[in-house]
């Protein structure tokens, strides 16, 4: 019981602050900052706040330009890198190509269905359950999903209203990839 209360704790401290640095993220490029000063000698896209401390004083800087990766806080390293592989794998899942989307996997890939779950461990595994892992929906969200409106948390990017996550490991160079399918998710008609 106390270890199930802990990680308890733990899960809510991991998303609040994750929600912190969305928030924190969202007035920085919004351009708000504690500096409220008119000095017009200030570079516009930095504003410098001291902040005192017995006996030193320090300067941070603060930028309101738009984050360079809009997807670290997934923990995706490469920005660029992460925008090829998923227009690949965009490409590869309206082409049927089962091979280009299996190198794209971070395996073992979750795989959600209607109140159950399972894990594909290989590629191997994969391609023999391609048609029943990938339907039309799962497909249809991925390709009406655009670039820039990905949806980004500490658990991964998101495509549509959950069907497809994609994630990156911690090795070095990063490998990105998909890491779960979900087939139980109702998806909005327009």
């Amino acid at each position: 019981m106390k270890n199930k209360i802990g990680n308890n704790y733990v899960i809510t401290f991991n998303r609040l602050m994750a929600s912190l640095l969305i928030v924190t993220g969202l007035l920085v490029a919004s351009g708000c900052s504690s500096d409220n000063t008119s000095d017009t000698s200030q570079n516009k896209s930095t504003s410098e706040q001291k902040y005192t401390s017995p006996g030193k004083k320090a300067t941070a800087a603060v930028s309101s330009k738009p984050a360079s990766n809009p997807y670290e806080a997934a923990g995706i390293a490469d920005a660029k890198a992460f925008d090829t592989m998923f227009e690949a794998v965009q490409a590869a899942v309206a082409k049927d190509d089962k091979e280009t989307v299996a190198a794209n996997i971070l395996y073992p890939l979750r795989v959600n269905g209607t109140g159950s779950a399972m894990k594909v461990e290989n590629k191997e595994e994969f391609l023999k359950q391609y048609d029943m892992i990938f339907t039309a929906p799962v497909k249809q969200a991925l390709a009406q999903q655009k670039i820039d409106s990905l949806f980004v948390n500490y658990q991964g990017v998101m495509v549509g209203n959950g069907e497809i996550w994609f994630g990156g490991d911690i090795a070095a160079p990063q490998k990105l990839g998909i890491i779960t399918i979900n087939h139980d998710i109702e998806t909005k008609t327009k």
